[in-house]
């Protein structure tokens, strides 16, 4: 199955548009019934998927139980050192009519909403096309 999406308008902080970034609305399945549709930016940057403490209560996990790392970011002074779990969580992609169990770091911060190069970019060869600001993805599971 291939699909192509439109860019997301991404907000400077007086909310008026600063750039359009590759973007995907995917469902996060927590504990009990939660589920929370979100859009993810497609970060080819980025070793593992990203999102806040905030989402990770919201779906209902333990914070706690998640394996430990400290994110360093572009800095390693210690005074930057951000705690951070990760947890294994099903994400469910409508657009592809699959799910996948997608490691996500919850950052204790606010954090933007990335989907990593972990398992995500394994199931989907993605093609980006800055000049129509559009993302193809084509499952290959």
């Amino acid at each position: 199955m291939k699909f192509t999406v439109p860019w997301l308008a991404s907000l400077n902080p007086a909310g008026e548009v600063a750039d359009f970034v590759p973007a995907l609305t995917v469902m996060l399945i927590g504990e009990g019934d939660c589920l929370i549709e979100e859009a993810f930016i497609i970060d080819s940057g980025a070793d593992i998927s990203m999102s806040s403490r905030q989402r990770c209560d919201e779906l209902g996990l333990n914070w706690e139980s998640g394996r430990l790392i400290v994110l360093h970011g572009i800095s390693a002074r210690e005074e930057c050192a951000i705690s951070a779990r990760i947890h294994e969580i099903e994400v469910v992609v409508p657009d592809a009519e699959c799910s996948l169990i997608i490691p996500i770091c919850f950052a204790d911060c606010e954090t933007t909403s990335l989907l990593g190069r972990s398992v995500f970019f394994d199931a989907f060869r993605i093609e980006f096309d800055k000049s129509t600001q559009t993302t193809s993805l084509e499952l290959l599971q």
